[in-house]
């Protein structure tokens, strides 16, 4: 079966630090500034994410936990384990030992968009969701 794809947005993702880590005060960093810490990494996409920004930065990531449950993640991070990177959406309501900053070159970015059976009804439901979806992606403050 196809799928038709809506575009929505595009977000990107942040580096994820321990309020203490020395480049916490930092609103922005090169991930080759990160090159000698330990990381936080995932399984699945986010593993892949993860070792090609790497990569593309000049160095490969030393992963020391791996999991794809951002809350966990940000428990290890806040644990001072190691430091991570996720998309915006994961950072919404983070804890208060954990610091945001920017990733200052080519941020890793990833396509949110909503996706239905290309040849299938169209209900009224189904279309009134895609609009109210892609408004809300449109709004400038939708993200964290």
């Amino acid at each position: 079966m196809e799928l038709e794809r809506i575009h929505l947005f595009d977000e990107q993702f942040e580096l994820l630090l321990p309020h203490n880590h020395r480049f916490a005060g930092r609103p922005a960093l090169r991930l080759d500034e990160l090159r000698d810490e330990t990381w936080i990494g995932g399984i699945g996409a986010y593993h892949h994410v993860l070792h090609h920004s790497c990569q593309d930065a000049g160095f490969e990531p030393r992963v020391a936990y791996r999991t794809d449950d951002y809350r966990a993640i940000q428990a290890l991070v806040a644990a001072g384990l190691g430091v991570a990177m996720l998309p915006r959406l994961a950072l919404t309501l983070i804890p208060p030992r954990l610091v945001r900053v920017a990733i200052r070159q080519r941020p890793p970015v990833r396509r949110i968009s909503a996706a239905r059976l290309a040849k299938s009804f169209r209900s009224p439901a189904t279309e009134t969701m895609v609009r109210v979806l892609a408004e809300t992606a449109a709004a400038p403050d939708r993200l964290p």
